[in-house]
């Protein structure tokens, strides 16, 4: 059996870099995020029907945790054959709507979603301030259709412990 860990990033591997735009067209890179804390990136399959719950979620759960030094990233996978100009306009419409404090950015063509092997509908690439890997997954045990509620106990626990300097807590 192979170990789900060989499948993407490992624990400790640096992030891979990227130069994405943003619904208003300005260019986002990972050297913006250098100085942080830590840095959470997190991956949206575009066209995803939980898009606009999952941004309010995210808008509150990590809006202390950045005032704290956490830098968010929202990176939105290329889901149903490319983003058009409303499509754009929709995601920066949830995401003013939301309340999100974050850049979302488009990648185009999956190469950044392929360089993380995020391959999730919704996945969460958390790294430290020197943008090593520390932890790789989801938010908590909600699905859509299990009706267990969406609390982000799992990431917060892992923001937690990057910031109390204690080691990371899983990969996927």
């Amino acid at each position: 059996m192979v170990a789900l860990e060989t499948l993407g990033l490992s624990l400790g591997a640096q992030a891979p870099g990227f130069v994405l735009r943003d619904s208003q067209g300005s260019i986002v890179s990972l050297s913006d995020f250098k100085d942080a804390a830590a840095l959470l990136v997190v991956f949206i399959r575009s066209g995803s029907s939980q898009a606009e719950y999952i941004l309010s979620v995210l808008a509150e759960l990590f809006h202390w945790y950045q005032l704290k030094g956490l830098a968010v990233v929202g990176v939105i996978q290329n889901g149903f054959g490319g983003f058009t100009k409303q499509g754009r306009e929709n995601i920066a419409g949830v995401g003013e709507k939301t309340g999100v404090t974050f850049p979302c950015l488009f990648d185009e063509n999956n190469q950044i979603a392929e360089a993380y092997c995020a391959n999730g509908l919704l996945e969460f690439f958390l790294f430290d301030n020197e943008k090593r890997l520390v932890y790789r997954g989801r938010m908590d045990h909600s699905q859509p259709g299990n009706n267990i509620p969406l609390t982000g106990l799992e990431m917060i626990q892992a923001i937690d412990s990057v910031f109390l300097g204690s080691a990371p807590l899983r990969s996927k």
